[in-house]
């Protein structure tokens, strides 16, 4: 349901096994610069725009937005956002455009870690 959001490009959610449902979400940074220009927010790379809190603010209403449709066990808890989109290059799309769980989360498993230990993220 997330994916519906225009702010959002990519999202793999993690929860197996874990306490909570967490998201790797990856912008569409076309939509987010929409957003950072109409509320003067200033950047210089999606990094910035990634880290902003105004924008982790507006993601988080998203999120808040698709968990009203989820049970609880279903809703995302914790999110982080990446400025790299997956790809077939990187090895985290297969070639039909699916995404490689196993490959992204073994790619993000520092920050993943970092969710469920409740530390602050550094993408």
């Amino acid at each position: 349901m997330l994916i519906t959001s225009r702010f959002v490009e990519q999202v793999l959610v993690i929860g197996d096994k874990r306490k909570f449902c967490s998201a790797i979400i990856v912008p569409t940074f076309p939509e987010l610069e929409k957003y950072a220009a109409d509320h003067q927010l200033e950047f210089r790379s999606y990094k910035d725009l990634c880290d902003h809190p105004q924008v982790i603010e507006m993601m988080q209403q998203e999120i808040d937005r698709v968990n009203q449709q989820c049970a609880s066990h279903e809703s995302i808890k914790k999110f982080i956002l990446v400025e790299q989109p997956f790809s077939v290059e990187s090895g985290e799309l297969t070639p039909s455009m699916k995404i490689k769980r196993k490959i992204v989360e073994k790619n993000y498993q520092d920050e993943i870690d970092s969710l469920y230990r409740g530390e602050p993220v550094k993408v």
